[in-house]
């Protein structure tokens, strides 16, 4: 007990000799909220933030797992992304739709992006195996560019033996239904990011990661601080609003919140940066996290989702919800 009251003041001590217990002690607590912001946008704490993490799958604050698929491979395989650079944990051959990306309803395409697994459940016909998970396809990117589709899964094989297609799929994930029991064993519980591709996962470098999570919170300090002019160069010029605005339509509206120059508290919780396989893009990142957003006349609490491009070390939103 004496040594866990000794540790406790030694910490308080270290914490009041810091600058930022002198910032709070001249300034106050807004100086040092001020301070730590300033810290964020800052390449150099991201550097010590994901100094022993891997980010080649990504940066994850929660602990989901990452399931890779590579359609010409016919390859699923599953990553704890926080471990040595990505643990391979398991490793399935599968079964998938055509080559190239899904485009539309019936042309018979596995998507080719990031999505969530968003429901577990037993199909209703033994063709689709005994358990079977449902992809969030077409996600919000997939809809703005007029994809079009539905009902994309991950499941196994006839429960009654009747011979299945061997080759491709009409656009799901298909594996047998040994192989589909352990993937479901080792994912019970979890959340599970999808990520497909064509031909192999574009893999992420530490110095692209820091830089792009310092700009995640320049655009969230300018959002903040209603910087109109800061917060609009963070935007593409193909952008599209989740509801259709275009760049000059979500500009303008912008523009009038902006200017009432609100307090606005903005937090982002479990945030993840993922790699987006476009076949558009050169470079994509899904980033989604949970969003605290209080000002005086508006509160909001929710999961958030934008898709940007990060070309010639300057992200740009492409599309948010």
């Amino acid at each position: 007990m004496i040594k866990i009251v000794f540790l406790c003041v030694v910490a308080i001590s270290q914490i009041w000799a810091s600058p930022l217990a002198r910032l709070y002690q001249t300034k106050g607590i807004d100086a040092v909220e001020l301070a730590l912001e300033d810290r964020l946008q800052g390449v150099e704490y991201w550097r010590e933030v994901i100094a022993e993490k891997g980010v080649s799958l990504g940066y994850y604050e929660g602990s989901p797992l990452v399931v890779v698929v590579n359609k010409s491979k016919k390859s699923l395989k599953v990553y704890d992304p926080k471990v040595d650079d990505g643990k391979e944990l398991l490793n399935h051959e599968i079964i998938t739709g055509l080559a190239g990306d899904k485009q539309k309803e019936g042309d018979l395409k596995t998507p080719i992006g990031v999505y969530n697994l968003v429901k577990r459940f037993v199909p209703g016909d033994p063709f689709y195996g005994q358990i079977a998970y449902a992809l969030s396809y077409p996600n919000v990117l997939d809809k703005q560019q007029g994809k079009t589709g539905h009902g994309i899964w991950i499941h196994g094989h006839p429960l009654n033996n009747t011979p299945r297609y061997t080759k491709n799929t009409e656009g799901c994930i298909v594996m047998t239904n040994d192989l589909l029991e352990v993937f479901d064993r080792d994912l019970k519980g979890k959340k599970g990011i999808v990520i497909t591709s064509e031909n192999g996962l574009p893999r992420v470098d530490k110095a692209t990661m820091e830089e792009l999570l310092s700009q995640i919170f320049q655009w969230r300090n300018s959002w903040k601080y209603s910087d109109i002019k800061k917060y609009l160069e963070f935007y593409h010029e193909d952008f599209k609003r989740f509801d259709g605005d275009n760049l000059s339509e979500f500009s303008q509206m912008k523009k009038l919140i902006f200017s009432r120059k609100e307090d606005k508290k903005i937090l982002f919780q479990d945030l993840a940066v993922i790699p987006y396989p476009d076949e558009q893009y050169e470079s994509m990142f899904r980033v989604s996290y949970y969003q605290i957003y209080e000002t005086k006349n508006h509160q909001f609490r929710g999961e958030k989702e934008i898709y940007l491009t990060f070309k010639d070390n300057q992200m740009k939103i492409l599309v948010e919800r």
